[in-house]
């Protein structure tokens, strides 16, 4: 998840749209989605960049801090990522 909010928000000297797009639209949770592409290859679900995507997608709005990374990292530790998992 760390990793990811680098990758997002800049943190770190990678294109984000390499691995990531941000979606549009924000109907309901965090501003901060990110979109997932379909796709019918097992190798590819074992990319970094789609394994993360549910995970991330799921965080809390109401918990989850996305104003600093150092907030971000602790609001993230308060949650079960087991549970977001599944």
């Amino acid at each position: 998840m760390i990793w990811c909010y680098k990758i997002v928000f800049g943190l770190v000297r990678v294109n984000v749209d390499d691995f990531f797009q941000l979606r549009l639209s924000n109907t309901r949770g965090h501003p901060y989605k990110l979109f997932k592409d379909f796709s019918n290859s097992s190798v590819r679900s074992t990319y970094f960049c789609e394994r993360v995507v549910n995970i991330w997608n799921r965080l809390p709005s109401q918990i989850v801090d996305f104003s600093s990374l150092s907030r971000f990292r602790k609001s993230i530790e308060k949650i079960e990522l087991e549970v977001l998992t599944k």
